[in-house]
């Protein structure tokens, strides 16, 4: 299990307790979970779901993420997908554009752009909506679920590589 920076805790944030499906308490991605007092911490912390226990989010993980980034002052949180290793990046719904301000837009291309280089790669996921950020552009998948698939194709010319992203059938 990943582990946390000394520097850095939940303290206030419960940003994860919006942001993610529960499914054990049943509670719904995008709902405050009935057991969360906001801006708090968990109100059943000892009996708390192990989906919950086993959750740290990346910047928790990451000292290269901002402060800005923690998950409740962003509105949003970056998570590893255990299922494809991809970088994910769950926005707020009630703040669904917030990924796109200038500094965040661009600090999130820069890391497309890393990831690329390893092979993997970074989406946004507003509610059911999912984007692909590329190095140069991103790419809106529309409805999918976050372990859904897509089709990358890279193309070398003259001018340079692009790709072409579009969702798996």
């Amino acid at each position: 299990m990943a582990e946390a920076l000394t520097n850095r805790s939940c303290g206030s944030c419960t940003m994860c307790c919006k942001l993610y499906d529960a499914p054990e308490i049943p509670k719904k991605a995008g709902q405050w979970c009935q057991h969360c007092a906001i801006g708090k911490g968990c109100k059943i912390y000892d009996a708390r779901p192990q989906l919950c226990r086993d959750f740290l989010c990346l910047w928790m993980q990451d000292a290269g993420l901002p402060e800005d980034w923690k998950p409740d002052q962003s509105k949003m949180i970056a998570s590893i997908s255990k299922e494809t290793g991809f970088v994910h990046i769950r926005c707020d719904p009630s703040n669904p554009n917030v990924w796109r301000s200038k500094a965040r837009y661009a600090f999130l291309r820069d890391w497309a752009k890393q990831l690329l280089e390893r092979g993997t790669h970074l989406l946004v996921l507003i509610g059911e909506q999912a984007f692909v950020i590329m190095p140069d552009q991103d790419v809106p998948l529309g409805k999918m679920n976050p372990d859904h698939g897509f089709i990358l194709k890279r193309s070398v010319s003259p001018m340079g590589v692009t790709y072409d992203v579009s969702p798996a059938p």
